[in-house]
Parts: C-alpha cells; structure tokens; sequence
C-alpha cells in the first residue's frame, strides 16, 4: 500500500531514503497505515501484527482528521518516535502513541510511518 499523501519508494523524511513499505488497516478507526523502512532493509510480514499492535493506540488516542506522518527509529526491539515542535497535531498525538512500543520482528533502523483517514485518498 502507498497512501497518496508522499511516495512511498524512495520517500525520504529525517535526511533517509526509504523503500519498500507495507500496509495496515487499523479497521476499528478507518485508519490506513504505510510503514516503510530504510532504504537496504525490509518489514518481514511476520513483523506485520506487531507494528498494527505499536500502532493500536493511534486509534484510541488520536485524531486523525486527514494525514500524519513519523518518521521514528527502531532500535533495541522499540520505536522511539520524538516528537519535533514541526510537527502538526495528529503527527504529535501519533509520535506520542507509539513511542517506546516493542516491535522487536522489525529491523533496526529508520521507518516512515504514514497514517491516512480511511476518507483520504489511498492507492495500493
């Protein structure tokens, strides 16, 4: 899945290059999810659940009116996601609810995490 929003193949955000991302549909709040890792590396799809689990509080906690996207790191089995004071809000509330999660099935680096209301554009 690649959200309208930004190009998913090589998408940069925090100065990387990022590759090939894989999809998410947070159903329960009609959210559609690309994560897509640093360029060289890949989300193996056992890794899948584990990311929709990170991202589980994005539903409960945030709203998410049109877009948001983080770019977070994965190191040691967990997202550290900071929050930057460019950020808008849902980017904030996102960067915030995931922050700390375990995902150790994901490769350590860089990921480009974007977040689109089911109502937004998306294309696959």
């Amino acid at each position: 899945m690649c959200l309208a929003i930004a190009a998913c193949t090589k998408a940069s955000g925090g100065g990387a290059e990022f590759g090939e991302p894989v999809g998410i549909e947070l159903s329960g709040a009609n959210l559609m999810v690309a994560v897509a890792p640093e360029k060289g590396h890949e989300i193996p799809a056992s890794a899948v659940p584990e990311l929709a689990s990170a991202l589980a509080g994005v539903q409960r906690g945030c709203t998410i009116q049109d877009t948001a996207q983080v770019t977070a790191t994965v190191k040691d089995g967990a997202i550290a996601a900071p929050q930057t004071p460019t950020m808008d809000a849902a980017s904030a509330c996102v960067a915030k609810a995931i922050d700390g999660k375990n995902v150790k099935s994901v490769p350590a680096g860089k990921i480009l995490i974007q977040i689109a209301h089911g109502s937004a554009k998306a294309a696959q």
